[in-house]
């Protein structure tokens, strides 16, 4: 027996299939085309996969032969190989949302998704316990997943086109969830002792950056060119690429191999965001500011400076690393909010 993946030149692109010997039989068995825009490298892991499952069915005898347009495959096992060639860097991401959707829907077979199971998964992650944009950010990845099965020619491009998700935006509740500080807060901060120096300098540096711990941790002085800050957002893989100011600079340790010193000296390890936020909210006591802040506000309030200083949605998106505006609108609802707040006073 064996089952040998080939290919055929077409007039635009080339076909995939299956040559099957089994039983003193030669049977073919077509896979899917590969247009000239598609990534032909990752069809082709696809299409190696497909090849593995049907040879192993055939040694397990799971089902008799049989020539098909299309191979059948369930929605477990397409979003279990999707996630095996997945490369990206949001793969954390795209894997929680695989399994979410095992956690929302038994098993069954791709080709019956449909429009209301999509919708009904979407309403799925906005009733869980997930806040701010989880639930939408696992559905984007959804999404990308059976967007690529319309690429392979498993799944009907019109099951994917009839579902529209309602921009978040255009929900006035939706602005932010944690406190964020203004420019005389961080003033006091830059003039209050901090229990850690290097916490200290490197939260200083997320409010004039928007850079997350995991960002931090890692910054190198490579990172710095010519006084901009160019970097890969971790969680979403988007460049930040902004001008950093003279006083911003001078946080930085340059002649180091990282910018931050934020190793614990007893563990040899990097300190958690617990134990560093600990720091933050004991700092922020002392200096006066009755908030709750942790380094994820560090960002937040990056954002709304830029936004107070000027700046249009699209630069602030761009800075922050964003992939969507619907990210970046809670911020331009929080300053409505304290301009209504403002107003009303007066």
């Amino acid at each position: 027996m064996s089952v040998k993946l080939r290919e055929k030149k077409l007039s635009k692109g080339i076909s995939f299939y299956l040559d099957i010997y089994h039983d003193g039989k030669r049977y073919y068995e077509t896979l899917f085309k590969v247009l000239p825009t598609d990534d032909k490298k990752v069809k082709k892991e696809l299409a190696q996969v497909l090849r593995n499952r049907r040879e192993l069915e055939l040694l397990n005898n799971t089902y008799a032969v049989k020539c098909t347009k299309r191979p059948k495959i369930s929605i477990y096992q397409y979003l279990d190989e999707y996630l095996s060639i997945y490369d990206k860097k949001d793969i954390n991401t795209m894997r929680a949302c695989i399994v979410q959707f095992k956690l929302f829907h038994k098993d069954f077979s791709l080709d019956k998704i449909n429009p209301v199971i999509i919708q009904d998964y979407y309403n799925f992650l906005e009733k869980s316990k997930f806040k701010g944009d989880t639930p939408r950010s696992y559905y984007r990845r959804f999404r990308k997943a059976l967007n690529n099965a319309v690429k392979l020619n498993l799944l009907d491009s019109n099951t994917l086109s009839q579902v529209r998700i309602k921009p978040r935006f255009l929900e006035s509740n939706v602005t932010l969830k944690k406190n964020v500080l203004t420019e005389l807060e961080l003033e006091k901060l830059f003039q209050t002792e901090c229990g850690n120096d290097e916490v200290k300098k490197a939260f200083l540096f997320s409010t004039f950056t928007g850079l997350g711990y995991a960002e931090i941790v890692d910054l190198q002085p490579s990172n710095i060119i010519n006084g901009r800050l160019i970097v890969f957002r971790k969680k979403t893989g988007t460049e930040v690429n902004i001008k950093l100011s003279n006083r911003v600079l001078l946080l930085i340790k340059m002649n180091n191999t990282f910018c931050f010193d934020l190793i614990n000296p007893k563990t040899k390890k990097y300190y958690s965001e617990t134990g560093v936020n600990k720091v933050i909210q004991n700092w922020v006591f002392r200096a006066g500011i009755n908030k709750k802040i942790t380094y994820y506000c560090a960002r937040h309030t990056f954002a709304v400076r830029l936004l107070r200083n000027g700046a249009n949605i699209k630069i602030v998106s761009d800075a922050m690393g964003h992939k969507s505006l619907d990210n970046t609108y809670k911020y331009l609802n929080h300053i409505d909010n304290l301009k209504d707040k403002a107003t009303e006073n007066l």
